[in-house]
This record gives structure tokens, sequence and C-alpha cells, in this order.
């Protein structure tokens, strides 16, 4: 990549990790710490179900974790941070996955986490568009709060040439297995933000052969892990960071700040909409309340001499709409189906009315809508 040196460059003290935004709205170190794992174990799950390269899962989870070094959890919500996490990284990685993709597999698994009818969230929906708005409003915030720089490098190129190295492809096949395994589980803390790729690379090597009992290279004079540009203190801070996320129980979601009651993803609107994250409309009233329905209107007439034809239709499907559409949720195939059904009913009065044929096929729109 171009200019890697100057790019990759996101990375913090411990001090003001301890001072990010989200601690200073009241967030405590066990919330933000679970709420991030809660994030990255979403984007795993969500790329597994879209079919994503590893590559994807890694990138969107880099994102989130950065995300929340310059922004609140308070103020932006994690599950919909991590969807939009994933869809961007599906753009960096050039591994395209249609939005309306993203929008469902979150959804389900919101479903399931939240014990809920798996029901399928219907494109076209107000419950769909409001996802669709919110996706798309959060990932231009990643955009603006990183200035566009959203590279990342990860430690999973150096886990297989450094392994290679130690150990040769032959012997090294486990140990290289475990340290990629490894390396996935450390995006679910801050050591993305804290410690380069190669550093965390190093330390998931270490962890990974202390497990399965795999001799590396040991010179005191030398150790291996310097050798490959890391410093015995970085390597002991990220193994007590492996060592402490798997001593963790798995990660929930904790509702804080303006999600402590079921918030509508499209917050710009008035209107109660459908929450990804809840599946409930906010206010207490329906999702798709007939009163927060503009009213459709037909697309202009085409051709000159047919105003009149054309209003009548117009007032027609507006009245039908009206009439079979109060007091009950519709969809926007639902508002559209009475247009349809004058369809319908115009071409079977074209085909069989006697006073069509009677009249020469001379007959006006208005007129047919009289029959």
């Amino acid at each position: 990549m171009i200019c890697t040196s100057m790019i990759d460059n996101f990375y913090l003290t411990d001090e003001q990790l301890e001072s990010s935004p989200s601690r200073a709205d009241g967030v405590d170190a066990d919330t933000e710490s679970t709420l991030r794992h809660y994030g990255a174990e979403l984007i795993q799950k969500a790329g597994i179900l879209l079919g994503c390269p590893q590559a994807v899962m890694v990138t969107g989870q880099v994102l989130l974790q950065r995300f929340y070094c310059k922004k609140s959890l308070k103020e932006y919500n994690v599950q919909r941070l991590a969807a939009a996490a994933t869809f961007l990284a599906t753009k960096l990685e050039e591994c395209n996955r249609r939005l309306r993709d993203i929008i469902m597999v979150f959804d389900r698994l919101f479903r399931r986490g939240d014990g809920r009818p798996m029901t399928v969230i219907e494109p076209g929906t107000k419950e769909y568009q409001a996802a669709k708005d919110t996706i798309i409003r959060y990932e231009r915030e990643v955009l603006r709060t990183f200035g566009f720089i959203v590279h990342a490098d990860h430690p999973h190129n150096y886990i297989i040439n450094y392994v290679r190295l130690l150990l040769g492809d032959r012997d090294g096949a486990r140990l290289m297995q475990l340290s990629w395994d490894v390396a996935n589980d450390s995006l679910r803390t801050t050591l993305c933000v804290r410690v380069k790729a190669e550093v965390v690379a190093c330390g998931a090597i270490f962890y990974a052969a202390r497990k399965l009992g795999v001799p590396l290279p040991d010179d005191p004079n030398a150790p291996w892990w310097e050798v490959f540009s890391c410093t015995t203190d970085q390597l002991v801070g990220v193994v007590q960071t492996l060592h402490a996320l798997y001593a963790r129980p798995k990660a929930v979601y904790i509702s804080i700040g303006k999600d402590a009651a079921p918030v509508p993803l499209n917050v710009d609107s008035p209107a109660p909409v459908t929450s990804i994250a809840t599946g409930t409309a906010a206010g207490g009233g329906s999702a798709h309340s007939p009163t927060s329905t503009a009213p459709l209107m037909l697309p202009p007439a085409g051709g000159g001499g047919a105003d009149d034809d054309y209003a009548a239709a117009q007032a027609t499907a507006v009245r039908i709409m009206g009439a079979a559409g109060a007091g009950r949720p519709r969809s926007i195939y639902s508002s559209w189906s009475p247009i349809l059904n004058l369809a319908r009913a115009v071409i079977r009065a074209a085909l069989f009315s006697p006073e069509l044929n009677k009249a020469g096929g001379s007959l006006s729109l208005p007129a047919i809508l009289r029959m």
C-alpha cells in the first residue's frame, strides 16, 4: 500500500484510552470494554453470515475500536455502528455486499439476541428505510471523524511470515492456525489502537505457542520477538490483555444514555419508526402509522390533451387508497395495490364493456371510471 507508514498512525497510550469520550460521559471502564467486545462480536457474526473473507471483519472491528476512541458510546449506538462499520469494511476490502443484505443480517442477529420472532424486514417499509438511513448516516460520521483515513494494518500477514521464519511451513501449521485465531480474538480488545500489528502478531504467536507447548527459538541475548520489532514490555502487555480477554464472560448488550429506552433508527424523523436494535416503535405507537405516511401521487401524465383524464384518475386513486388504507398498516406495496386494482379495472372495462364497444372505443378515461 502507498504511504503505509504515514497513515498507519492511529495509536493511543493507556492514559489516552482511560480518558476516552465514553469515560467523559460517565461510562465506566467495564461497560465500555463490554460494549466494545459486543460490537466486535456482532461484526464477526455478520461477516460470516454475509460470506465475507476475514479481512472484512477485521477491518470493520478496527474501525469500531478506533471510532470509540474519538466518540462516546452514549452518543453513538454500538449496534448501529457495527452495521455501518461492516458496510464500510466491505467497500474498503473490495468485497461489496448490498446494503439490503447488511440490514437483513443485522436485523436477524438483533432478533435472535432479543429472543424476538425471526421475521424478515421487508424492503420498502418504513422500518427498512429507517435502518438504511441510519447505517448511511453512521457510515458518513465514521468517514468524517477519521478524515477519510481508514487504512488498517492487520496482524494476520505478519503471523504467517513470522511462523514460517521460526518453524517452517510443516512444523508451524498448528501454531499458525491457533495464532491466527488468537489474532482474530484480539480485535475484541483495544490492542489494535494501542500497538502496531506486528506487535500483536508476536503476542499472538507467543500465547499460542504456550497453549500448544510448541518450543520457539530461545536466545536470552536476542529474543526472537525483538527481531520482529517487538520489545519485551510490549509482548508482556499483549499477552496479559489476551489472557484477560479469555477470562471475561460472554459480552452482552448494555443500554446506556440515549438507548436506555427504545430509540427510533431515524432520529431526525418525527414519525414513529421501528428500531433495528429493539424492533419496537418509539412513543408507543405503531411503526407503520397511517398518519405518518405521505399521500401517494401518481406520476405526471405524458402527452398533451389528457389533463382532465389524468386529474380524474388521480382523484379516484387517492379516494380508493384513503378508503382502503385507513386503520391498518401499509407498506409501499400495499399502498400501490389500489392503483394496480384500478389499472386492472380499466383494462377489464376496455376489453369487455358493451358501452365501450358501442362507442367504437372512443370513451374517455373518466367515462371508463364511471362504469
